[in-house]
């Protein structure tokens, strides 16, 4: 039915242009009529003087239809019997044409010349369809044969019946396929407007869904984002209001959540209001990716008429918010004072800020899950780091005070013992405070002390505290410094500190019988660490991979493998770069660069 509709109304306005056709054609027909006519008059009165008063008579009568019928044209009224009026005009100026080659008793074959020529004028000049071709090529044959069928002989009826039985068919047939031509063109044009006019519409349709996917995106953790999508709602449907009500699970009720173009009073009272599921009748009618549409407020029953009135509604539209099969929300927009239905470019952006807003939802919601998640998880770390270290601390000292000699002699297998319960107490003590120290970066809660610092008394640090565990497997572990690196410098002392040890302690897992070189420079504002190890190195497929969160390469290696990706993060927390160098079999190098103040004046160039 839609498709004879359509077909319909497209044949309703072709017919339209044709009548606009119509009515400047039938001036150019009558001008080349009249002009060419009037020029051979005037030739047939210079060789037949005789001739002028009826000559000029027809020619004024001619004249006078053609007026009558451009003026009968242009009278709104008539518009649909345009065509009917050409084709009577035509009609009646071949019977003039007939009377007055009669009346002077012209030679059949020179009337049936003109007539032909008439007959293909009309077919060309006016499109105006078969049917009025058809009535036109028969009254001019009937007139034709009316006004000479007394004086003509067989032989010239012959000849003229030819000719002008032959112009009739070829002009009649000519005007259908012209039209048709004409109809099809003219379906061809309208269905590419239509197209165009589509294409267009779906360009607008997603430019708007675009640029509210890309405003959501960019308000996520920022602004609500509901008084997003009510902003964005009013102003690209052009509504008078948007309003979102939620779901408040706990009480199972909706309420209203924001609002965009709502009068303050109006705002105020529904947001005192509270909508139990199920207590409108337009709840019933929720369907996923259905619209309700309220067109007009006085004459509908999904929601009370004096609650329309109330929050100044004529016209809304409804668009569920769902998550899964479950309504968490609506998203109404609507009109204060219009009513009448909404366009369906307005329902298609509507339904896809409806979807979007889904989506949005959900993404908040999971993004919350996950931050609370990763909230329990790092308060359970940093409890459970806290627990075990305090027991851990009792066993060291306990262990202490076993190694002591005041607490007695030991025999050598119990010392070896004790000594054994401090080292390993030592790398438990180790792995708890790397955990402390994520939890700390994961937290954000990792805050920069910077102070001034000699770096001698750091390395001299880092050596003692590694001498033992180099020693115990044939590491020869050295520290250089040099430029600026050897002034004071301003900087997190305790961040310094923890790259390097991690980085060293890295270095003496894969290292054994070996050499480990750490050495310290600085220019330009910038300090560079190096630590360089001959160790067992990384493969080229592996070095993309080694800073990730529990990466470890070598299962059997001590650690959980979190101290280089500590490494990393400590490094972006204080502004610097990291790098590393390796080959299989000849070891690796990481190189930093951190900007830091040095006592001489230089600062870090920024950028």
């Amino acid at each position: 039915m839609a498709i004879e509709h359509d077909t319909a109304a497209l044949r309703d306005e072709y017919l339209h242009e044709t009548v606009r056709l119509l009515r400047r054609r039938i001036d150019l027909a009558v001008g080349l009529f009249v002009g060419f006519v009037g020029l051979a008059l005037a030739v047939d009165l210079v060789v037949h003087p005789e001739r002028r008063a009826p000559g000029l008579s027809i020619y004024a009568i001619e004249i006078l239809v053609c007026a009558m019928a451009v003026t009968a044209t242009r009278v709104e009224a008539v518009r649909r019997y345009v065509g009917l009026i050409i084709a009577a005009m035509g009609s009646a100026l071949a019977i003039l044409m007939n009377l007055y080659f009669s009346h002077v008793d012209l030679a059949p074959e020179i009337q049936a010349l003109g007539l032909v020529c008439l007959m293909t004028a009309f077919a060309v000049l006016i499109p105006f369809g078969w049917a009025a071709q058809t009535v036109l090529s028969v009254v001019t044959l009937v007139s034709f044969f009316a006004a000479s069928w007394t004086h003509i002989t067989i032989e010239q009826a012959a000849y003229c019946w030819v000719g002008l039985i032959t112009g009739a068919t070829t002009s009649i047939f000519g005007a259908t396929f012209l039209d048709r031509y004409r109809y099809e063109a003219f379906t061809r044009a309208a269905l590419l407007e239509q197209v165009s006019a589509l294409s267009q519409q779906e360009a607008r349709i997603s430019a708007a869904l675009a640029h509210v996917g890309a405003t959501l995106h960019a308000s996520a953790g920022h602004t609500h984002v509901f008084d997003t999508v009510n902003r964005l709602s009013r102003e690209i449907l052009g509504c008078d209001f948007s309003s979102t009500f939620v779901l408040d699970e706990s009480a199972g009720g909706f309420r209203l959540e924001a609002s965009a173009g709502v009068r303050p009073r109006v705002d105020a009272e529904l947001r005192s209001f509270e909508f139990p599921a199920g207590s409108l009748p337009l709840f019933a009618h929720f369907r996923p990716g259905e619209l309700i549409e309220v067109r007009d407020a006085s004459a509908q029953d999904l929601i009370p008429v004096e609650l329309m009135k109330r929050f100044e509604t004529a016209s809304a539209l409804y668009v569920p918010i769902w998550r899964g099969n479950t309504v968490i929300g609506t998203l109404v927009n609507g009109y204060r004072h219009r009513t009448g239905p909404f366009t369906p470019m307005q329902r298609r952006i509507a339904s896809g800020i409806g979807n979007a807003t889904a989506i949005a939802l959900e993404n908040e919601r999971l993004v919350q899950n996950l931050k609370a998640a990763s909230r329990l998880k790092s308060e359970f770390v940093s409890t459970m780091s806290h627990e075990l270290r305090t027991p851990l601390n009792v066993i060291t000292g306990y262990a202490e005070m076993l190694s002591d000699p005041e607490m007695g002699e030991l025999a050598p297998d119990q010392l070896d013992l004790v000594r054994r319960i401090n080292r390993n107490a030592a790398s438990l003590l180790e792995l708890i405070e790397t955990t402390l120290h994520l939890g700390r970066l994961e937290a954000g809660r990792d805050t920069l002390e910077p102070e001034w610092i000699h770096l001698q008394e750091l390395f001299a640090q880092l050596s003692a505290e590694n001498e033992e565990t180099a020693s115990n497997a044939d590491i020869s572990l050295e520290f250089h410094l040099s430029g600026l690196a050897t002034d004071p410098l301003r900087v997190d002392r305790g961040k310094v500190k923890v790259v390097l040890q991690n980085l060293v302690g890295n270095a003496l897992k894969f290292a054994p019988g070996g050499r480990i070189d750490v050495s310290a420079s600085g220019a330009e504002g910038h300090l560079t660490l190096e630590v360089r190890d001959t160790g067992v190195g990384i493969s080229r497929e592996d070095l993309a991979n080694i800073f990730e969160m529990f990466r470890q390469l070598d299962a059997s290696a001590p650690g959980v493998g979190l101290g280089l990706h500590i490494v990393k993060r400590v490094t972006e927390r204080l502004a610097g770069q990291i790098s590393v160098e390796s080959e299989r079999g000849r070891g690796t190098t990481f190189t930093i660069s951190i900007p830091v103040e040095f006592e001489s004046g230089q600062l870090a160039r920024v950028g």
